[in-house]
């Protein structure tokens, strides 16, 4: 299991999916999957991503700002 699944599930997700590059960030989505057929509402938008081998967990603010030049 990668290190950003491991994140994903302890912050209640079902997996992880890379989704793409951010300056020099490999960025990932946390998953959830559907329950009855219907993906459950988990709020604002939050992300991991990791640059270096360091994973952090970006959400709220910071995850909305395409600006921010800083994630963690």
């Amino acid at each position: 299991m990668n290190e950003a699944k491991k994140i994903a599930i302890q912050k209640g997700y079902n997996t992880a999916e890379r989704i793409g590059t951010w300056k020099d960030y490999i960025v990932y989505s946390p998953v959830i999957l559907p329950i009855n057929g219907i993906v459950p509402p988990t709020g604002l938008s939050c992300f991991i991503v990791e640059k270096d081998n360091e994973y952090s967990w970006v959400s709220g603010q910071k995850a909305l700002d395409r600006k921010s030049t800083r994630l963690n």
